[in-house]
């Protein structure tokens, strides 16, 4: 099992891994609390923070174990999509699936992804974003 966490909460990622899901062993992808910081003033520089810090532990990973190959799901909340499409173009041999699930816009209620760029994703990164974790497994299937 593969995660992302900032730092300061890998102890806890790790109890909550082990006491909720069953998983005893997994390697956590961490970051810096520092990373966190722009959150309060500038979103968008904390996203692109932690699509940075997420793209350069996972390069790292992917060099250290050549042979591997993985599959990554996200979210749309902290970086995730940014990643995905970046590390695509950077590791594309590495990444074989990249599962994006779309989560609610607080404002609107409604998934931050539309229909047209879902398809572009899909298209031009073989990206999937998913609504319910039934339809990510059916996609996976279907690859």
């Amino acid at each position: 099992f593969l995660s992302a966490r900032p730092g300061v909460l890998r102890k806890w990622t790790q109890v909550q891994l082990r006491d909720t899901l069953g998983i005893s062993e997994a390697c956590l992808l961490t970051g810096q609390a520092s990373d966190m910081l722009p959150w309060f003033s500038n979103n968008a520089k904390a996203v692109a923070n932690f699509s940075d810090r997420k793209l350069k532990n996972y390069s790292k990973l992917a060099r250290a174990f050549p042979e591997n190959v993985f599959a990554w799901f996200g979210d749309t909340g902290e970086g995730d999509l940014d990643f995905a499409i970046r590390a695509v173009r950077e590791e594309r041999t590495s990444l074989v699936v990249v599962m994006i699930h779309d989560v609610l816009d607080p404002v609107t209620g409604r998934p931050k992804t539309g229909r047209e760029a879902r398809e572009l994703l899909e298209a031009e990164y073989q990206i999937c974003v998913f609504d319910t974790y039934v339809s990510a497994g059916m996609r996976c299937w279907e690859r």
